[in-house]
């Protein structure tokens, strides 16, 4: 990853924890979307919304780092 040398050199491993398990969260959402599964209710909260959750998390958990850490 282009940057993750400098990232590490100048910030603790929690900063950079928490950017990564973003970056999960990101992509489980992603794989979620993709295989459109798991839907529990399709009419009412499905892989969809599933997949949205997920990005909100990811985007929460690194809103935090950034608030925290950065500036």
């Amino acid at each position: 990853v282009a940057g993750a040398s400098e990232v590490l050199a100048r910030y603790s491993a929690t900063p950079v924890t928490l950017l990564v398990l973003g970056g999960a969260l990101y992509t489980v959402g992603g794989i979620i979307y993709a295989l459109q599964r798991p839907d529990p209710w399709p009419r009412v909260f499905g892989y969809h919304e599933i997949f949205h959750a997920f990005v909100v998390a990811g985007s929460a958990v690194h809103y935090a780092a950034i608030i925290i850490y950065v500036v």
